[in-house]
Formats: structure tokens, sequence, C-alpha cells
């Protein structure tokens, strides 16, 4: 599963960066933003049988998806910046990882009481929040959705 489906996953790097040329990374970030949080909670949640096709969408979509991101992010900016753009947004990246580390640690419970609806509606407010935070990235040559 690792090997195959990994490698298989792993092409959302290229797949991203092609489609976001061809569709506009907007719409293509959108899409892979909203599909992540799915896919995991599938991953996660799921049967023996859906955490293995579950798991080849989850990491494209999190490939692809911080492509979309890092492309974006750095496009922001004028080019003389681009790189410390880019280095900022690898430093914040980390924090938030180590941060949603630590709150699991200190705050985290297993609570087998909470209903599979509840942590639906959370998934899906995930989705919602990062697929539209991508669209609200602003232009930097006017266009609205093709940049």
């Amino acid at each position: 599963m690792v090997l195959a489906g990994g490698a298989s996953g792993i092409i959302g790097n290229i797949a991203a960066g092609r489609m976001g040329d061809a569709f506009g990374r907007k719409a293509v970030g959108f899409v892979l933003l909203a599909l992540f949080p799915v896919t995991s909670y599938a991953f996660y949640h799921g049967t023996s049988l859906v955490v293995v096709t579950a798991w080849i969408p989850m990491v494209f979509c999190s490939m692809g998806g911080r492509v979309i991101l890092r492309a974006q992010s750095t496009e922001l900016f004028a080019t003389s910046h681009r790189g410390a753009a880019s280095g900022l947004f690898t430093v914040m990246e980390t924090l938030g990882a180590v941060a949603g580390l630590l709150v699991l640690h200190y705050f985290g419970t297993e609570d087998l009481e909470t209903p599979r609806a509840c942590r639906a509606a959370g998934v899906v407010t995930r989705a919602g929040v990062g697929s539209v935070s991508c669209c609200r990235f602003p232009s930097r040559d006017g266009a609205s959705s093709k940049s």
C-alpha cells in the first residue's frame, strides 16, 4: 500500500501543477483542498477496504494541495521577495504542524461517545474553510480565477 499507493499519490505534485496551469490554480486548489478532509476521514474512520482505496486520493490531495498553496503564496509577492516568501511559508507550515500536534497531545481525547455525524460535520467544515480560503487569494495580475 505504501509503495504502490504512495507512489501513485505522489504524482499529485506534478498533476496539480499541470492541472493548475490548464484550469486555473484557484479552481484546482479548491477541489484538492475540499477533497483532502473527506479522503482523510475515509482513511482514518473507514473499514479495511476503504482504508486501502482512500490512501491514494488522500496522498494525492495532500501533495497537490500543498503545491497549489505554495505556488499561490509565493506569487503574491514581487519576484525579488519570492525566495523569502517561500521560506516563510515553509516555516509557518512547520509551526502549524507542531501546533496541531501539541493541541492533540494536550487536549486530544478519544471520546467513543461522539457520534460519527459530529465528526463528519467537522470534516465538512474543514473542507469548506480550506478550499474557500484558497479561492480568496488575491491575484497579482488582476485575473479572477485563472491565476
